[in-house]
């Protein structure tokens, strides 16, 4: 089965997230130095560490200025990030435990069958005649839930393309394939 990949408002492993610095979206968790040269950790997948080393402009939360990456390297299961010039450790240890952010506009943009959450949230699933309304999106590890309410019952159903034979964000809706309810619980 193909996955989609949704882009969640909850920093998770393999998510972002819309935060309140106008049109960025966070790519990664500064989660500890590297070091003594000003090396970081940053927690991210891999599709946002491939984002985050072909930026333009970085952005860690609560800094007004972008950052120009230095560069980036796996470290572990984890990344390891530096900006141009910041050579010590001193000069890095106020990011950690920040998130690291890009500009929307610029540096992320949406795959193909990459939705935000918070427009699937505005949309209803069409199932037949019945409009059922989604709840939540969750995403315990495996891949994203939809919940959702169908004829009074809340229901929840794996966001697989299977599942459906159309979305359209513009419209808000969701057509549920012929498959839907193999998969809802």
């Amino acid at each position: 089965m193909l996955f989609f990949c949704l882009i969640d408002f909850y920093f998770l492993y393999c998510c972002a997230k819309i935060v309140s610095m106008k049109n960025k979206i966070i790519v990664g968790k500064i989660v500890n130095t590297i070091g003594l040269k000003g090396e970081l950790r940053i927690v991210a997948d891999r599709n946002n560490a491939e984002r985050i080393s072909g930026a333009k402009r970085i952005f860690v939360e609560g800094f007004d200025d972008s950052f120009v990456l230095d560069k980036i390297r796996v470290a572990g299961k984890n990344y390891a990030v530096k900006f141009a010039g910041f050579d010590k450790i001193e000069d890095v240890e106020i990011f950690k435990g920040k998130n690291l952010l890009l500009d929307m506009a610029v540096d992320f943009k949406l795959l193909e069958d990459e939705y935000y959450v918070d427009d699937l949230l505005q949309c209803n699933i069409l199932i037949g005649d019945v409009v059922a309304k989604i709840v939540e999106i969750d995403n315990y590890g495996a891949g994203d839930i939809i919940s959702f309410v169908y004829n009074g019952k809340e229901m929840q159903i794996p966001f697989v393309l299977d599942f459906f034979d159309k979305i359209d964000i513009k419209n808000k809706v969701l057509v549920a394939s012929k498959r839907f309810f193999e998969g809802a619980v």
